[in-house]
């Protein structure tokens, strides 16, 4: 199980989150110890209000039980299965727990991250099934959180695959140069790093459009001083691009 510090399953919120603020606010990740992010500290775009809208909407706006984010690494998707785990009192399991059958032994509304995997492994599609049954049953909802959408898995369990696909499964990319350069500034901020505009600039231009490569720039970047130069910005994109970071 992932320690999510939810709370306990007899005591979970319920009705839809408060809609959050307007666009273009800062960025700001549960990076510091302590910070619970809330979907106002979510900086909107494209790549992510039809997300934004399925955590808002939650129950009113989920014809099914279940729902699915899905996209790249470091896109959001987690954070924002964190905050509607706080809000419905979820708990927050892994392909592990699945596998070993944690989640139907205590039932309640529930994530289900995949992390990195591409998909379901065999091992764990009997147990998604019953658990996806007994979910319903009770009147719980279910959240999977997964690289592909749950229809693009490859499921050999008939009846677990055509339940898939009728998932309400919500697309996170990977955001437009402005919410990168949000990205950037909120992260170097969450590291305690002051990032002149010169450099800030310098990466902006050549920073591959990924929100993974910026966290990452930004972790080798904390490692070298705590004021972010242009020659030390070369030097991290260049450690990004080699992988030497």
């Amino acid at each position: 199980m992932v320690d999510s510090n939810q709370p306990d399953d007899s005591d979970p919120a319920h009705g839809p989150l408060p809609v959050s603020q307007g666009a273009g606010q800062q960025l700001r990740l549960p990076l510091a110890p302590g910070h619970e992010l809330g979907l106002e500290d979510l900086a909107q775009g494209p790549h992510n209000l039809k997300a934004l809208a399925l955590i808002e909407g939650w129950p009113v706006a989920w014809p099914l039980p279940w729902a699915a984010l899905w996209g790249p690494a470091a896109c959001g998707k987690s954070a924002l299965a964190q905050i509607w785990a706080r809000h419905s009192g979820a708990k927050i399991w892994d392909l592990e727990a699945l596998i070993a059958g944690s989640p139907s032994q205590r039932l309640g509304h529930c994530v289900l991250d995949l992390g990195a995997s591409p998909g379901l492994p065999q091992a764990g599609e009997e147990p998604l099934f019953h658990l996806m049954n007994n979910l319903r049953a009770a009147g719980f909802s279910l959240l999977l959180v997964a690289r592909q959408a749950p229809a693009r898995w490859s499921v050999q369990l008939p009846d677990l695959a055509s339940r898939l696909r009728a998932v309400l499964a919500v697309e996170i990319g990977e955001g437009d140069q402005a919410f990168l350069e949000q990205l950037l500034v909120a992260l170097a901020a969450q590291y305690e790093l002051e990032m002149r505009a010169d450099a800030r600039a310098y990466l902006i231009q050549r920073l591959p459009r990924q929100a993974a490569a910026c966290l990452r720039l930004i972790q080798i970047l904390a490692q070298q001083a705590s004021v972010v130069t242009v020659p030390q910005a070369r030097l991290a994109l260049r450690a990004l691009e080699t992988g030497d970071g």
